[in-house]
């Protein structure tokens, strides 16, 4: 099945993730690569040349334009937190003392705790 989304971003970057994300783009749609896998991969490229697929990657962050300001991304988000003109609320699923670090931490690398984001109370 080749899919319709218009953009699709891989942030997790394996084989089977970026494959699905390349079949799941539409003709002409573009697959931005957030994820790294530092492995070699086989990947059927055939959504790229046969769908017209674009495949971009990216690393870290970039600079944005705002407000006539050009700034770094993590500094923009950092003041639109900052602001609360955007909440990262439902971003966090698993909150630990300090004490139960490792917990926090097998709690944020076991999948089956569907675990987004662990922070630490402190």
């Amino acid at each position: 099945m080749l899919g319709g989304f218009d953009v699709v971003y891989d942030c997790v970057g394996t084989h089977a993730t970026l494959q699905q994300s390349l079949r799941l783009t539409r003709a002409g749609g573009t697959v931005v690569l957030e994820g790294v896998y530092l492995h070699r991969m086989r990947i059927d490229l055939t959504p790229v040349w046969h769908q017209e697929v674009d495949l971009i990657g990216t690393i870290a962050h970039g600079r944005e334009s705002w407000q006539g300001e050009t700034i770094d991304t993590f500094s923009l988000t950092a003041r639109l937190i900052r602001e609360n003109k955007i909440s990262c609320k439902d971003l966090i699923t698993h909150r630990f003392p300090l004490a139960r670090w490792k917990e926090a931490i097998q709690t944020a690398v076991d999948k089956r705790t569907h675990s987004i984001k662990v922070v630490f109370d402190l």
